[in-house]
């Protein structure tokens, strides 16, 4: 049992890494500031609480490998934005630019 809370602790966080577009470059200059400062400085746990709906399980006939991928591009897209935003200066403490900004929906391949 404890190997398996182990085990689901390890792939949450590397679904949490494939969300953000930091983790997908290899240009990431900003991201120990994105992951740390900015987050304590401009967001708060109930804020974020409030975008995430409920949990839905898929159950796919699409593969995971598939999905996978589709999360992994859809990140990537968004790495330009994101250094244009900092190129801007819009992550500075409060600035509404980087607060609001938003990535498109995930891709997903199955009706929910």
């Amino acid at each position: 049992m404890k190997l398996t809370i182990r085990d689901i602790g390890v792939w949450s966080h590397y679904v949490g890494d494939a969300s953000q577009p930091l983790h997908v470059s290899v240009h990431f200059k900003i991201h120990a500031y994105f992951e740390g400062e900015f987050v304590r400085h401009n967001l708060s746990r109930a804020a974020v609480a409030a975008e995430v709906g409920p949990y839905q399980p898929c159950n796919c006939p699409i593969a995971i490998e598939q999905e996978t991928r589709a999360l992994l591009l859809a990140t990537l897209v968004q790495v330009e934005p994101l250094y244009q935003l900092e190129k801007e200066g819009a992550f500075k403490k409060g600035d509404p630019r980087s607060i609001s900004w938003r990535r498109p929906p995930t891709p997903i391949f199955c009706a929910r």
